[in-house]
Order: structure tokens, then C-alpha cells, then sequence
């Protein structure tokens, strides 16, 4: 299991988790030219140089400093791209909650949290991690428990893995198994579940086993013939199932809705509501949750933008599209190409021939 993917992936949900708030001049955007990283403002105007190692989507601003590689390893720069924390890690994760994850220099060193101020608060963990909500998941003794701001343990290590907190929830895995605890710890939802995914807009996804399918007119890896068929559903924070499992594939649910696609053989998600309900039919191949108030479809082999009624606002003509955030989204427009565009469709910066 790739822990640095699990935990970018739980960085980027941070991202989103902070969309609905409005754009500044202080916003700043990643972008790349000749291999090294820089950065643009609101308006599309480079502002960092760019200048630091290519992380490609590790890097960002959080809390108002952003974590980059410079020659000395990772470190951290402000919003003027001066370095606050000089880069002297092997790695190092955005900050949250004040406390940031970074992998310790030398052969062995393993992993520890750092402050703002670049103060080593403990060292020689063995798995990378994040705080969020108080609360950080970490490897202990062969187990997975969670630690406190205080750096001390504040759930002891039970679970075979967890993730972090999301609207006063976590997801666990127990004996292959996957539920919610509370804060407390307490298993709130029975592990149960194949997998839990966060809770987002006050429902968490969950998926379960429904059944065996033979692969149709080919045989697969090892000789294999029939594959595992997935449903996922919503559970509230009570373990009730608000919508049973039975859609194929389902994003999030953000601003009151999510992409659900019905399992019925269409592969297309449409938009539904928290009863489970279809708003609008499904019509599109991919789709990402909504974010200020517009969500990224693709129709076809193009990328565009919707609103909640699922009325195209950008239409499809991107080779990917990516959410908004601060009322800029990152998109590719076609080979080699790629950039920013504000939510009327028009190019606010775009990578230029070296």
C-alpha cells in the first residue's frame, strides 16, 4: 500500500474541504515551467519564479505556506516564496492543523511533525501521516492508533489501518473490514463495510460485495474468468444506510449532491440528491464532486463544467479538467498543454513552448 499516495489523497480532501471560501490576492496556484515549480496569483501573473523541484501535484499552500524541494531537500516558503522553513527534509507534507509530516534526514530516520517554525516535535515514526481535526492516524507497535496536537497518543493503537478525521468521524479497518469510530474511539459503524470512504456534507460512502460477474469474451490475468462486483451507498454518522448500496461508482457528496452511476450496465453517472434520487439522467463518462457550485464531467473524450441542474457552464472541449478552488480551476486543453481557467471558461494562464 502506497501510505504517501493515502495520505496525499487525504491532503487533497483538505483542499476541497476549504473551496467555498472566497478568492483573495493572496491565493496562489502551482505551476510548472522547465521542470521547476513556481507559482501564479488570482489573476494568472507568476509570482514565484519558478524555481523549486517538480512535486507535481504534492505541493501546495495550506495555512499560508506551501511545502517545496529545494537543493537541500524540502522545505517550506510563504506566499512571496521565501523560505520560512529551510529545506532540509527528504520530504515533507502540507501543513494542517499547525503541524506538518515530513521525513526525517538520514538512512533510517523515519518520519516526525514539525511546527511552523520548523521545530522537530517528535521523531522515528514509521509511516507518514496528517492531523486533521486534532487528531493524526500513526503506525504504533504493528497497529494503527491516533496521536493528539501534544504529540502524545490520544487513541491507542487497535485498528489494522485508520485514516483521519472528517466531520468528527474516521474511517478504520478491522480483520479486513472497514467501519467509523468517534473521537473517543469507539466503533460508531461496525466494521462492515469492503470500504469506507470520509464523511463529506454529513454522509460517508461506503461500498460492499454484491456478487461475482464472468468477464465477457476474454479471460483474465492468471487464467481468471469472473471478477468482483462493488456496490457503494451513504451511511449517516448513526451507521443508518440513507442510500443502500447499489450504484456502481459514486463521488462525494458536496453542496447537497454527488455523481452516482446506477448499476445497470450504462457506465454514466448522473446527479443525485441525499434521498438517492437521479436529478438529472446519466450522461456523463467521469465526474468529480461539485465545488463551487460547479462540477468537472467528461462527455465523451472532452471535459467541461456543470451546475447542480447539470446544465453545461463551461462546455466540453478540455482534454481533463480538474475542481475549482478559489474560483480557478487547473485544466489540460490538449497535448502538452495546460493551465488555469476562472469559471467563465476564459484562460487565465497557460503553460507557454519552452
Amino acid at each position: 500500500m502506497n501510505l504517501r499516495l493515502i495520505a496525499r489523497i487525504w491532503a487533497l480532501l483538505l483542499v476541497f474541504d476549504s473551496a467555498l471560501l472566497a478568492q483573495t490576492e493572496s491565493d496562489r496556484y502551482p505551476f510548472i515551467k522547465a521542470d521547476k515549480l513556481g507559482f501564479i496569483d488570482g489573476s494568472g501573473r507568476e509570482v514565484v519564479p519558478a524555481q523549486f523541484s517538480n512535486g507535481g501535484d504534492s505541493t501546495g499552500f495550506s495555512e499560508e505556506i506551501a511545502n517545496v524541494g529545494g537543493n537541500g531537500g524540502w522545505g517550506y516558503i510563504d506566499k512571496s516564496g521565501k523560505y520560512t522553513i529551510e529545506p532540509k527534509f527528504w520530504w515533507a507534507h502540507e501543513f494542517s492543523d499547525g503541524f506538518a509530516c515530513v521525513q526525517l534526514p538520514g538512512e533510517g530516520m523515519g518520519y516526525g511533525f514539525i511546527d511552523k517554525t520548523g521545530r522537530v516535535l517528535i521523531k522515528g515514526l514509521k509511516t507518514d501521516s496528517m492531523f486533521h481535526e486534532g487528531l493524526a492516524p500513526m503506525l504504533l507497535g504493528g497497529k494503527w492508533g491516533y496521536l493528539g496536537t501534544d504529540m502524545q497518543v490520544a487513541i491507542p493503537p487497535q485498528f489494522d489501518f485508520a485514516h483521519p478525521f472528517y466531520e468528527g468521524m474516521a474511517t478504520v479497518e478491522v480483520a479486513n473490514k472497514w467501519g467509523y469510530i468517534d473521537k473517543a474511539g469507539r466503533m460508531v459503524i461496525p466494521a462492515r463495510y469492503d470500504i469506507t470512504m470520509p464523511f463529506k456534507d454529513g454522509l460517508g460512502r461506503v461500498k460492499i460485495f454484491s456478487k461475482r460477474e464472468p468477464l465477457v469474451a476474454k479471460i483474465g490475468q492468471e487464467g481468471q474468468t469472473t471478477y468482483n462486483v462493488y456496490l457503494w451507498g451513504f451511511v449517516d454518522k448513526g451507521g443508518v444506510e440513507i442510500i443502500p448500496p447499489k450504484f456502481q461508482a459514486v463521488t462525494f457528496f458536496s453542496e447537497g449532491l454527488a455523481f452516482a452511476m446506477p448499476n445497470d450496465g450504462t457506465r454514466l453517472f448522473g446527479i443525485i440528491d441525499k434521498s438517492g434520487k437521479f436529478l438529472h439522467e446519466p450522461a456523463f463518462e467521469e465526474a468529480t464532486e461539485f465545488s463551487e457550485s460547479l462540477a468537472a464531467v467528461r462527455a465523451g473524450d472532452k471535459w467541461g463544467y456543470v451546475d447542480h441542474a447539470g446544465n453545461w457552464i463551461i462546455p466540453p472541449g478540455l482534454t481533463h479538467a480538474d475542481s475549482f478552488w478559489h474560483g480557478l480551476a487547473s485544466v489540460v486543453f490538449g497535448a502538452g498543454l495546460w493551465g488555469y481557467i476562472d469559471k467563465k471558461g476564459s484562460v487565465v494562464w497557460q503553460n507557454r513552448s519552452e
